[in-house]
């Protein structure tokens, strides 16, 4: 559990954080935190007491005359602001239609703010040229040598590959073993196909001979 203890002191105001130790004992609280917090361990080791100290803060104490000499600054650049707009947008003062024309340091200041300080051709000279344009050209010929070099080669032994599962494999193991089948089929069909005259008198002599070789061969196999 860990219990906070402010101590009011103005800027600067510490808190005491208690941490429970090992010990049966209570921890204690610093009466003065303003003079432990540069000497608190917390955040590198723990404390052997038991107390963290915040580290301090001091704060700047407010002074009217730079709050005022703030709003000047500000008011001061919208006057003169407004007061430049109305004589070049407004009444076309001849003396500052055409200044960045005429005048070198005119120039150049325009030139700076129309270009956003040139930090574009900062970030595309500087950055993109001589950061990601190396990145990106090494990640291109990565591409093309590496990934696409990959992607060629397993489509060339894929093609090595379904070649030979098709000549080999399907047309002549697959398809072999179908038109063998059915030559064998058609030879059989072709040999038997003079029997199936139609005629009974061929087929009941055919079947007399049939049984009469049966009868022969089981009369020589029981002598």
């Amino acid at each position: 559990m860990v219990v906070v203890e402010p101590h009011a002191g103005g800027p600067g105001e510490s808190l005491v954080f208690s941490l429970p130790t090992v010990s049966s004992a209570p921890a204690a609280f610093s009466p003065n935190a303003e003079e432990g917090h540069s000497k608190s361990p917390c955040g590198s080791e723990a404390p052997g007491e038991g107390v963290c100290y915040a580290p301090q803060v001091n704060h700047a104490k407010f002074k009217w005359s730079k709050a005022l000499l703030s709003l000047a600054i500000v008011f001061a650049g919208i006057a003169i602001s407004w007061l430049l707009s109305a004589a070049l947008y407004g009444r076309r003062d001849p003396r500052l239609v055409g200044l960045t024309q005429r005048n070198g340091v005119a120039r150049a200041g325009y030139r700076l703010l129309a270009n956003k300080y040139y930090l574009d051709d900062l970030y595309e000279r500087g950055v993109v040229a001589n950061v990601a344009g190396p990145i990106s050209r090494a990640a291109y010929w990565f591409n093309q040598n590496v990934l696409d070099g990959i992607l060629h080669t397993v489509a060339r032994v894929a093609r090595s590959v379904a070649t030979v599962v098709y000549r080999d494999i399907d047309q002549r193991l697959v398809d072999g073993a179908v038109n063998a089948s059915a030559d064998a089929t058609k030879a059989a069909g072709t040999t038997v196909q003079p029997i199936q005259s139609g005629r009974v008198g061929q087929y009941g002599a055919l079947l007399f001979a049939t049984a009469a070789v049966a009868a022969l061969v089981f009369v020589i196999l029981n002598t």
